[in-house]
């Protein structure tokens, strides 16, 4: 993999919100990786774990069915890196997501990739 890009890497993006969903989405996919799902639920996000192999993946804490603690602690049991991309503060973050990579909305593309390509590297 290219230091500069996610080349390769499958991603989980789990983001509730449609347009940001969509603008992760472009940014993994400029940086040449490859969205091999994108879900607004924790549920959706579970399933999709069971039924595929990712790389990383990407977290909005605030889903349509709850938060994305019981998806990072699956993440975890998989061994499967992610960040947390979100509106709240770290300060304001479940325990289980205190120590996780974390980037602040509104967020700039270049530091999503930069964030993602330290955590994702194989």
């Amino acid at each position: 993999m290219g230091q500069d890009s996610l080349s390769g890497k499958r991603i989980l993006i789990v983001e509730d919100n449609f347009l940001v969903a969509e603008e992760l989405c472009q940014i993994v996919h400029n940086a040449r990786g490859q969205v091999k799902k994108a879900v607004a639920s924790s549920h959706a996000a579970i399933d999709a774990l069971t039924d595929g192999k990712f790389d990383g993946a990407v977290l909005d804490v605030q889903l349509q069915d709850g938060t994305c603690v019981e998806v990072a602690r699956e993440l975890r049991s998989r061994r499967i890196p992610f960040v947390v991309v979100t509106g709240y503060s770290r300060d304001w973050l479940a325990p289980e997501l205190q120590g996780a990579p974390y980037l602040a909305k509104p967020f700039n593309g270049q530091d999503l990739v930069a964030l993602a390509i330290r955590h994702f590297s194989s």
